[in-house]
Parts: C-alpha cells; structure tokens; sequence
C-alpha cells in the first residue's frame, strides 16, 4: 500500500507519540490534518511540533457536533485518535477531567467515523486489565477511562462494524519526549544540568520500547485491513526494571557518580505492565455476516453462528529473542499481541446430579447397549 493520496487525520499530533506519527505519515506522501483544543495545538501538554506541511484544525474532541463536523469536513482515509488526558496521578479530581478527555472524546471520534465508515485506530493504554498484568483492575481514574473507551471501540466494531483497531503502546521512550518527568528524559536532563535526580526505589518492572518502532505499528495498523477489529499491545515483551535504566543513565551521562535510590515515594498501586505476544485475536463483526475469531494459537474458523464466550485466558508469551518484529517478519519493529482468547464452551450433556434433603444421591450407572424392556 502507498500513503501518497491517502488523507490521514491524527489527534493528539503535538503529543509525544502523535507527533512522530505525524511526521511519518507526512513523509510518507500523505495529506496530513491535525486537530486541537487551541489554534496550533491538539489540547494535550505536549510541545513537540508535526512536520511541516500538515492542515491544522481546531476542534474541542468533548464536543459531538464539532467532532462529527471535523469528520464531514475531512473526510480522512484513516483516522488515528491519539489525542487524550494523559495523568495517571491517584487524585479524584482526575476522575472527571480523565472521564470527558479519554472517554466522551473517544466515544464521539468513534461515532464520527461510524458515519462515514473511516478507517480507525484507537491508543489504549498498557494498564488496563489484560493477561500481562494479571487482569488487575485499572490503578488511576486514567487508566479506568482508557479501559472503557477500548470497550466502546470493541463495540462499535461488534455492533456497527466500524474497521477499528486499538493499539496500546507500553513504555515508550525516545527523542522530543515533550514529558520531562517521565523517567528518562528527567533523570537524563537532570545528569546533564548537573543535579541529583529524585528517585524512588527503582524496583518497577516495565516493557520499554523505542518511539519509532511505535510508530511503525500505527503505519502498519492503518495500512492493512488485517489488523480491523483487533486490540493489540505494541510492547517487547522484555521486562526492565526502572533501578536498572537508571543505572545505564548514569553510566552514558555520569559515570562517576552513583544514583541515590529510595528518595522519593514509590507510587501506590503500581503493577508490572509487560505486553502481551500472544496470538491477536480479532472480536465478532455483526449484522449477520461470517464471523471469524481466534480458536487457538493464531488458528481462526469462520461460522455465522453466536460468537464464543469472551472471558479472557491467559496464554503463554514465546521468549522475546533480539529486537521485536511484527506479523510476517517484515521489517525490524514491535511485537503485536493478543488481548483476549475464548473459552472453551461447556459440554453439552454434563448435568448435575440430583440431591434430596441436602444429600447427594449417587448416580445411577449408565447400561451398555439398547435399554432394558420398559412396562407399558
């Protein structure tokens, strides 16, 4: 597939990830449009800029009309929202701000491209509950909001088949990371003016990942009708504690000085976010068309009956071996990974035996061959 001609319409371009999608895609040969809260911004506390070149419009996400106005306006071939409020502080205050910017905002991008059949692809979050972490319930009012949005693009999908597809992106890092508190950037520009980074006791496991590897997977997502109706992690699989980067931190920046753990709290409720590279599996489409979802390891049947149960299994990862690439090996990147697998259905003939008084009668065993002569 070539981008040139191609009309591509990203949110959240001046955040981290966004912006470097945006550069990509206008590299590409693409015709890129932005959207922001502000003139020149997408609303997000990001500074990085998009490349040169891109349409830039201002639109407030919270707002239907405006939304399913941006989309008529547009008309963009794919539609990438990356736009969200990203604070994964513990703070009730949080919960609302996270609730309009993360949720009622993806629900009217979604709405609007269901309109006009475009081509989506939604950012998760790496902390929702999924098999990499255990199904653990979402540990900030972010991470909650990102979890229901996956669940409204999974039903857009299921219900109206709008070709959608979530990535959720684990620890990204990289150039122009406009967040200096994120680990790396702080400790790295903290090294550099000479000061003592502020850390904590560094004992956080996570999955780290290159900004541009990231950014192929947003490519090759939007680029192939292959990944419609799939939630995917975009992670190595590699777990890295923050204790050991810091440690390689200091030994680029400043080796003759050595990291002070413990002076800052560690944050409550954090858990380990390693993604998942497991087989995708792709939800049910509807309106009475075939539907196809994953029965095993990568295997898919076809079938228009009712779609087998959703409850998640966990599965186990293949050993991560060099640098991660995507499905069929093409090019270096990141690793694609399931979220959800079905369950094997209940047999169907298995009852339970019968009790009377609170007691268990035994049951009676089952006679080979034809029945024995009955009484009329």
């Amino acid at each position: 597939m070539t981008w040139t001609g191609r009309r591509a319409l990203v949110t959240g371009a001046s955040g981290f990830i966004g912006g470097h999608l945006a550069a990509r895609l206008a590299a590409l040969g693409a015709e890129v449009h932005t959207v922001g809260r502000r003139a020149g911004t997408d609303g997000d506390d990001a500074a990085s800029t998009p490349a040169d070149g891109v349409q830039r419009h201002q639109v407030d996400l919270r707002d239907p009309e405006a939304t399913a106005e941006l989309a008529r306006t547009v008309r963009p071939d794919v539609l990438y929202h990356l736009a969200s409020e990203v604070n994964g502080a513990r703070d009730p205050e949080m919960v609302r701000v996270t609730l309009a910017g993360n949720l009622v905002a993806a629900v009217n991008v979604l709405d609007a491209a269901r309109a006009h059949a475009v081509r989506t692809v939604m950012t998760g979050s790496i902390e929702e509950p999924r098999p990499g972490n255990g199904h653990a319930p979402p540990s900030s009012p972010y991470a909650m909001a990102k979890w229901a949005a996956t669940g409204y693009a999974q039903l857009y999908h299921r219900l109206w088949e709008l070709p959608v597809t979530v990535l959720r992106p684990s620890m990204v890092y990289g150039p122009a990371q406009p967040d200096t508190t994120k680990l790396i950037p702080y400790v790295t520009l903290c090294l550099l003016r000479g000061e003592r980074p502020r850390l904590t006791k560094g004992t956080k496991l996570a999955d780290w990942i290159y900004v541009d590897d990231v950014v192929d997977a947003y490519v090759r997502a939007g680029e192939s009708d292959k990944a419609i109706g799939y939630t995917m992690d975009i992670a190595t699989g590699v777990q890295t504690s923050a204790h050991e980067i810091v440690m390689r931190l200091f030994a680029i920046a400043a080796p003759e000085q050595t990291p002070e753990f413990g002076a800052a709290p560690d944050r409550p409720y954090d858990i380990t976010q390693v993604g998942d590279l497991a087989p995708p599996r792709r939800s049910c489409s509807a309106g009475g068309r075939s539907r196809t979802w994953t029965t095993g390891y990568g295997e898919q049947s076809t079938g228009t009956g009712r779609c087998p149960r959703e409850e998640p299994i966990e599965r186990p990862a293949q050993p991560f071996r060099g640098r991660p690439r995507l499905a069929r090996g093409q090019g270096a990147g990141p690793a694609l990974a399931v979220v959800r697998e079905p369950l094997p259905r209940p047999r169907p003939h298995a009852r339970p035996r019968p009790r009377r008084h609170g007691r268990r009668l035994a049951a009676r065993p089952r006679q080979a061959g034809p029945r024995a002569h009955r009484q009329p």
